[in-house]
């Protein structure tokens, strides 16, 4: 009983059965291979012989070559075990077992599980091994051992292609609670909390990148924590703020100064009033139960930001993620460097990639480049975005922040900001206009009318 019982932990999880159904089905129907390609590859079966009839199969195809019992066994005749085995008799033997090809895809899903855990328990392994290992930073150990789990949780994703149909079905019944106004969870976006930007963009859509562009101190930051917050206290969304730049506790300082009326100067060197000290112990009570979490990691790699992310989502769930700023990600360690436009492509490729796969709405704050500043009024344009070209093609949407009060502190309206919608997907490009209060560091709409509108 002992060894049964031993033999039964330690034998790796497989289902020999299941694989040797799949690989009868496509010697008896060559057409299954197109269901199980999406779900198979050659290193998810666990009898080494499978797995060189299933490479064959596949190679076959990828060739354009006919697959049946002579291509394939033609393939295999320089394998000694293969010929071990019977060669074309053995294959005779696997197609006989399989009395129809029909369910050869729930097979191929059996031998795929089977493979995700002997996966598991080999990541198991190597995640045990970095405990071990001497002299390595405990950070990089933590980070190397989150990419491995992630990178089984990536495996275990499989994206398969829908007909028009099936998507149109689901898009209309979508389509219909929209219309119906009966579910306003129906729509699954988070909005900005500023009714005359989100009016173009009906809020932003899971999956998508934000971009938001604009030169030092015109306020980025300041109107991203502002969308954070708003999110969070809105909606109840929760909310992932990434900061780069700033520390946690600086971000933590302008929130609290905004909601007590005061400037962040202020209330960092203490020079509030009685009553607006009173008021400190409601203002952190409001916000100690919102879902928003603030990470000022020094580790800024796309990297550690996906895995950070992912593990979030995992835990806590995730609506929005803001990563403050875009230029300040570094490429992934220990690779060689690459010119600064390649690096931000690849790191803005990254945030769209994560985006999807989070199935959340990201924000990525992005500076602007000084060109912006060499024409008529400086009003910024796609081109002025900083170190990279395909930052505009990556992002869904990008919004870039201007104020004439920024270049002219003489001008009427020194606070008046155009949010510039220079990209917009699945809608208009616009300008609607927001007021950026500067002691408060903090954004609201020019004004009632303008802000219900949604028009420039």
């Amino acid at each position: 009983m002992m060894s049964t019982a031993t033999n039964r932990t330690t034998t790796p999880p497989n289902n020999l059965e299941a694989e040797k159904t799949v690989l009868g089905a496509l010697l008896i129907d060559p057409d299954v291979i197109l269901k199980v390609l999406p779900i198979l590859s050659a290193s998810d079966f666990y009898d080494p012989v499978y797995r060189v009839v299933f490479e064959a199969c596949t190679k076959l195809h990828d060739d354009r070559q006919p697959l049946d019992f002579v291509t394939v066994a033609n393939e295999l005749k320089s394998d000694a075990k293969i010929e071990s085995l019977g060669g074309s008799a053995f294959l005779a033997n696997l197609a006989e077992s399989v009395p129809t090809a029909s369910n050869a895809a729930s097979y191929a899903r059996i031998v795929h599980q089977k493979s995700l855990q002997r996966a598991l328990i080999a990541v198991g392994q190597r995640i045990s091994k970095l405990g071990y290992e001497e002299g390595s930073d405990s950070a990089e150990l933590v980070e190397r051992s989150h990419l491995e789990v992630l990178s089984l949780s990536h495996a275990a994703d499989q994206s398969a292609p829908e007909t028009l149909a099936d998507i149109s079905v689901r898009r209309y019944d979508q389509v219909a609670e929209l219309q119906s106004g009966n579910n306003p969870a129906a729509l699954r976006s988070v909005k900005t909390g500023f009714s005359n930007i989100d009016y173009y963009f009906n809020g932003l859509a899971a999956g998508s990148l934000t971009v938001i562009a604009a030169r030092p101190s015109m306020g980025k930051t300041s109107l991203a924590v502002n969308m954070a917050m708003n999110a969070a206290t809105g909606e109840r969304k929760n909310v992932l703020f990434f900061s780069l730049e700033m520390a946690k506790e600086e971000i933590s300082d302008r929130i609290t100064a905004s909601l007590l009326g005061v400037s962040t100067w202020q209330m960092q060197k203490g020079d509030m009033t009685d009553e607006q000290v009173g008021q400190l112990g409601a203002v952190i009570d409001t916000v100690s139960d919102l879902p928003l979490f603030i990470d000022d990691d020094p580790d800024s790699t796309i990297s550690n930001i996906r895995a950070k992310a992912i593990r979030h989502q995992l835990e806590h769930g995730l609506d929005l993620l803001i990563v403050d700023y875009l230029q300040l990600i570094e490429p992934p360690p220990g690779k060689s460097r690459e010119n600064r436009v390649q690096e931000v492509s690849a790191i803005s490729r990254g945030l769209k990639k994560l985006a999807k796969e989070l199935h959340a709405p990201v924000i990525a704050l992005s500076q602007l480049s000084r060109a912006v500043e060499n024409r008529p009024k400086c009003i910024p344009h796609l081109a002025d975005l900083r170190d990279s070209g395909t930052i505009e093609q990556d992002a869904d949407n990008v919004l870039m922040l201007w104020r004439e009060g920024y270049y002219e502190e003489d001008c009427d309206q020194p606070d008046r900001t155009t949010v510039f919608i220079r990209k917009n997907r699945q809608g208009p490009t616009a300008a609607p206009e927001l007021v950026f209060d500067q002691e408060k560091m903090s954004f609201s709409p020019l004004d009632r009318s303008h802000s219900d509108s949604g028009s420039d």
